[in-house]
């Protein structure tokens, strides 16, 4: 059995002792499975109890399989079965995503009922917050977290809708629709002051019945302050009466009370607070766990899948082969049959044929031979008998030379040719026949011959006249002697070429045999040693070599290169998940950190409520509280006092800075002023030895000037003339 082993880090029903593979060949394909594998994590409903270890897939800890999948050592054995159980696994693929479907709309669900949640939730915060701040005149924290709302990813059916919020401008209106849009609100607005108008009745009935029909609440009856007596307000301290004393007393005691009562409010606000927000946190971190298996669990159904993908193809591959492997089968076994009983017998039956068409033609050559051995013979013995007495034995022999005389023969091929051309020599064909330009050459050779031998003067021509006609008749017995030969040669050829396609004829089904019994072989083993899939806890499977290349047959060899690629991305799949490992223990401990700062906190939170309440026991009396704000008093007024003694010294030192300043600034004026002045008589006195020196060039160039007249005076006199 060959064996496609896919590696799972925790499978749970798959046991070493459940497989044996010591006779086992086995291909092995590596797949990453996350490391929290485990059948808890997601809701399955497998109720049947099925053996799952020959199964090669983990759908079964999502899905319930049924009870009509076959077994992978017998889904071979038949077409139907294969069929079927591609149908059962395309079936499994199905419930696998529906189940995955079905988690993520009850997730869903979940979230849609948290979001409400969330939102009730705010809402009631917010109205904490203003409790806080309206009844407890106290400050109120802010919020943890904002109202949650949905998004179009999550809603597809707003991608369709576009809101005017979205939009970059505003909306164009029409004039009849801003016409209509101010005819709305003209209306709105007439109809909210009609309302104002016309609630008198309301106001009426509140006046009179003066808040007895409202059911006020104990909340809103803490947001009342307690209402000062009439001496508090118009009268001095040193004015009151007993009466107003009562009535202080009386007022300081409900202030008390209803400062007591608000504390309570406040913490038992407090407390809702808090118990929401850790209830919405709680939520919001049960949803996300929940959110991590609904992804985990997507990522195991994928790998499901693609072993039921991966079963499914082997299934096909497996059909597709042995589809294959019959029809070569029977396409090989025609073959065979078509060569043994139609084309040897007639390559036999070619080859018999041309064997008995070889032996005629030898028996034709063979008389052809006995013939020219008597043509010869009988010229010799008539030579001798007729014409011994009229020629000398010189002449017979010069006669006898002159019969065995053959033209100049050409390289003729063609038995026809030779046949065609014997028939020429004796004047049996006629002259108009088709021949080769060789063959004609011949023929007018062997008339040059006959010429040639009437030419001779001393032997008389009856006897050359019966030379050439015997040579004429050796000549044609030669002809077809030489056809003969060429058809011999011709039918040993086609012999050979037929025996020889005999023996390949029998070579291809010999050949076909033994392709038909690698075929067999091979449909056997698809048969008896099919590919099945396992998936094993941590597996490896170790096959022992042999040393043998029978060890390679059913394995695919890949080169070290790829091994190499694969190897990197291991090692870059590791250090990535090592930097996360540590990146998660990093965050852990921060978040260990902080949660410890938040139990500090908490303690701390507690203490201080503790020492508020200590603080709140704690009684004061008048005179003491007198003493108190008395010293409050003095230490306000010493407060006040530094406070304007800071002040003035602040003035003070404003004004001194002021005055450095002013300083500063004249010194600088001064310096720049001082090196001005240097500058500007410095720039005098060159201007002075400037013009001091420019008055020096005028002069020499005076002097040079009366030179050059002097000069040119002397070297042109001036003549005098009545026209000068």
């Amino acid at each position: 059995t060959k064996v496609t082993i896919i590696r799972l880090k925790e499978p749970e029903d798959m046991a070493a002792g459940d497989c044996s593979l010591s006779n086992t060949k086995v291909t092995i394909i590596r797949l990453k499975e996350p490391e929290d594998m485990a059948a808890g994590d997601c809701s399955l409903s497998n109720t049947k109890k099925v053996d799952t270890t020959w199964f090669g897939s983990i759908s079964h800890r999502f899905v319930d399989l049924g009870p009509y999948h076959e077994d992978q050592f017998t889904i071979w054995t038949s077409d139907l079965l294969a069929k079927d159980e591609i149908i059962l696994l395309k079936n499994t693929v199905r419930n696998l995503r529906l189940e995955v479907n079905r988690t993520f709309d009850k997730l869903f669900a979940d979230k849609e009922h948290l979001i409400n949640t969330i939102r009730q939730k705010v809402a009631r915060l917010r109205v904490i917050q203003r409790e806080l701040v309206d009844t407890c005149n106290a400050p109120a924290p802010d919020l943890p977290f904002e109202e949650v709302n949905w998004t179009q990813e999550e809603q597809v059916e707003r991608i369709l809708e576009i809101t005017d919020d979205e939009l970059p401008v505003s909306r164009f209106l029409t004039p009849s629709e801003e016409a209509v849009n101010a005819q709305r609100l003209a209306d709105e607005e007439k109809l909210k002051r009609e309302a104002l108008m016309n609630d008198f009745k309301e106001r009426a009935l509140l006046e009179m019945m003066d808040g007895v029909l409202e059911a006020r609440s104990w909340e809103d009856m803490l947001k009342d302050d307690v209402p000062k007596p009439s001496c508090m307000v118009n009268k001095p301290v040193e004015l009151w009466s007993a009466g107003d004393r009562e009535d202080v007393r009386e007022y300081n005691k409900k202030v008390d009370n209803l400062k007591t009562e608000r504390g309570k409010y406040k913490i038992r606000l407090m407390e809702e607070w808090e118990k929401i927000v850790t209830i919405v946190q709680e939520s919001i971190q049960e949803f996300d766990t929940n959110l991590i298996k609904l992804n985990s669990t997507k990522l195991k159904v994928e790998q499901a899948i693609h072993q039921e993908h991966l079963k499914m193809l082997r299934i096909h591959s497996h059909t597709k082969e042995g589809y294959l492997l019959d029809k070569q089968y029977a396409h090989l076994v025609k073959t065979q049959e078509f060569l043994a009983n139609a084309e040897l017998p007639g390559a036999i039956s070619v080859m018999n044929q041309m064997q008995t068409m070889l032996t005629e033609c030898k028996v034709n050559y063979e008389s052809f031979e006995l013939k020219d051995k008597a043509l010869d013979k009988r010229f010799r013995d008539q030579l001798k008998s007729d014409y011994s007495t009229a020629l000398s034995k010189p002449q017979l022999d010069q006669m006898y030379k002159l019969y065995r005389k053959m033209p100049k023969l050409k390289m003729i091929t063609v038995p026809a040719v030779w046949i065609e051309m014997a028939k020429r020599i004796t004047g049996v064909s006629p002259s108009s026949s088709f021949l080769p330009d060789d063959a004609i050459d011949v023929i007018k050779g062997v008339d040059l011959l006959d010429k040639q031998a009437f030419q001779m003067s001393n032997i008389d021509m009856k006897v050359v006249e019966f030379v050439t006609k015997n040579r004429r008749l050796r000549i044609e017995s030669d002809f077809k002697m030489r056809a003969a030969g060429l058809e011999i040669a011709e039918a040993e050829a086609t012999l050979q070429h037929h025996t020889r396609n005999v023996a390949l004829i029998k070579d291809n089904i010999l050949h076909l045999t033994n392709c038909i019994g690698r075929l067999l072989s091979n449909q056997n083993n698809l048969e008896q040693d099919p590919i099945i899939q396992l998936i094993l806890e941590q597996g490896q499977v170790e096959v022992d070599l042999t040393g043998h290349f029978e060890d390679f047959h059913d394995v695919q060899l890949i080169s070290k290169s790829k091994v190499d690629s694969a190897n990197n991305k291991v090692i870059s799949a590791g250090c990535q998940k090592m930097a996360e490992s540590e990146k998660v223990d990093r965050l852990k401990k921060i978040i260990q950190d902080e949660e410890w700062k938040q139990k500090e906190l908490k303690i701390s939170i507690e203490n201080l409520k503790t020492h508020i309440k200590r603080i709140e026991r704690t009684k004061y009396y008048r005179d003491k509280i007198g003493r108190v704000d008395a010293q409050l008093d003095v230490v306000q007024k010493q407060k006040d006092e530094t406070k304007a003694e800071i002040r003035r010294i602040n003035m003070t030192v404003r004004d001194v800075e002021e005055k450095h300043r002013e300083l500063i600034k004249d010194e600088a004026f001064k310096k720049k002023y001082e090196e001005d002045q240097k500058e500007r008589m410095k720039a005098l006195l060159k201007r002075c030895a400037l013009v001091q020196k420019i008055q020096n060039q005028v002069t020499r160039l005076e002097c040079l000037r009366s030179d050059l007249t002097t000069l040119r005076c002397k070297t042109y006199p001036v003549l005098k003339s009545k026209f000068v």
